[in-house]
């Protein structure tokens, strides 16, 4: 499911690099529209952390986004990853 958020960077995250050489870095997202705004923690994954470059908290930003869900352990969680940043 694709999602659409637009927001207020609150916090940029370092990129995290891990044993497998998997990378992520995220990205503190406050909406900025609706009338009861929700600060989101969204994933940037490979190839796409770079599209934070040049980006600063308290840019107002819209960050396409992939819905995900995982299972681990017989716990579900949800995420989302962003593939577009405008």
């Amino acid at each position: 499911m694709n999602v659409t958020i637009k927001g207020k960077i609150e916090q940029i995250g370092n990129v995290q690099q891990f044993a497998s050489g998997f990378q992520k870095r995220e990205v503190l997202l406050t909406e900025v529209e609706g009338n009861y705004p929700q600060t989101y923690p969204i994933d940037l994954t490979k190839d796409k952390i770079d599209l934070l470059d040049g980006k600063n908290v308290g840019d107002t930003v819209t960050l396409e986004c992939n819905l995900r869900a995982n299972e681990y352990n017989g716990r579900h969680f949800i995420n989302l990853s962003a593939w577009r940043v405008g």
